[in-house]
């Protein structure tokens, strides 16, 4: 039971990390700009990746099929809450504020 809910709680974790978070050393601001360079849009949306990141999750619950498509409901469940409770303020789309620290970056010469 409880290592079932910790696999959700992580594989949100994990496709928030990419998808939202800054990071250390802006590491995955970098990793969504990179991937924007190439046409690689699957970090502009949560719910494309949790799909991606559930299948390793998946594979080491050992019912594939079921575990992926679950796994990948919860974590987009979470995430639609947590928007929910959050969306009092409007906030800016990922690709502007990645955009904005890459700018910053640059000016610091770390880029």
């Amino acid at each position: 039971m409880w290592i079932e809910l910790l696999t959700v709680f992580a594989l949100w974790r994990l496709t928030h990390l990419f998808y939202k978070e800054d990071g250390p050393y802006k590491m995955f601001v970098r990793i969504r700009v990179l991937a924007r360079k190439y046409n690689i849009e699957v970090f502009n949306c949560f719910l494309c990746l949790s799909v991606w990141f559930s299948i390793p999750f998946a594979i080491y619950t050992g019912h594939f099929f079921v575990s992926w498509l679950g796994l990948s409901g919860i974590a987009i469940l979470i995430h639609k809450v947590i928007v929910r409770l959050a969306s009092k303020q409007p906030e800016k789309t990922i690709i502007e504020t990645d955009d904005e620290i890459m700018e910053e970056i640059k000016k610091k010469g770390g880029g």
